[in-house]
């Protein structure tokens, strides 16, 4: 007679968990990588890009995370919009990216001015 494993209601398959850290982690790499290059004096500042990498660094995901699943479900449709442009540099292609996350959320109501 086999007896039935129970798994418990909240069980998220490993698989999931290391999709989600990477998700989080590659958001949160840009932020940092973004950041870096906004140091440089002669690199153009864009006022979306900047309260997304605002309301990244202030966690604000974490009142709200259905923002990062809003992202994640979305993310293919970005990363294809991003790479139709034809950008010169890196920064350019990474800011229209955070411009994209930003607007993201901002329409679906999750960043607040």
């Amino acid at each position: 007679m086999k007896r039935k494993i129970k798994t418990p209601e909240d069980y998220i398959p490993t698989d999931c968990w290391q999709d989600a850290k990477e998700f989080f982690l590659s958001i949160r790499d840009d932020v940092d990588i973004y950041k870096k290059f906004k140091c440089f004096p002669n690199m153009n500042q864009n006022e979306e890009a900047d309260k997304f990498v605002a309301w990244w660094s202030f966690e604000r995901f974490a009142e709200k995370p259905e923002s990062l699943l809003l992202i994640n479900d979305h993310l293919d449709e970005i990363i294809k919009k991003v790479s139709s442009c034809n950008f010169i540099d890196g920064y350019e292609q990474l800011q229209y990216k955070l411009i994209l996350f930003y607007r993201l959320l901002n329409e679906a109501g999750f960043i607040n001015e």
